[in-house]
């Protein structure tokens, strides 16, 4: 039921406000640099954790789609990345992955 008695208040003058638009948190805009940091660590880190875990590969896969790839992507639309960033990051996670499987396999 909606109540209607109830009133709206009023922003405070000279306040900043923030509020979450999608899980990206916007205040007087969006902070692309600080964001994009934040959501490359937690991809590595999902990432890093599908790896080491003792799961066969094709479910590493999926987890990896399932868990590590949705960070990045609901995003495209909202931050700008550029085709370089994601280039260089794809790399970066690679090379993290080799290491993880090598790390694993030597013991």
């Amino acid at each position: 039921m909606i109540d209607t008695n109830r009133e709206i208040q009023e922003l405070e003058q000279g306040k900043t406000y923030k509020y979450l638009y999608l899980g990206i948190e916007e205040s007087e805009g969006i902070k692309h640099q600080q964001i994009k940091e934040r959501l490359k660590k937690e991809h590595s880190r999902r990432l890093r954790m599908t790896l080491k875990s003792e799961l066969n590969a094709k479910k590493k896969i999926t987890v990896i789609g399932a868990l590590a790839v949705p960070v990045l992507r609901y995003t495209f639309g909202i931050i700008n990345w550029r085709i370089e960033e994601i280039k260089k990051n794809k790399q970066e996670n690679w090379k993290d992955a080799n290491n993880v499987q090598n790390a694993s396999a030597k013991g």
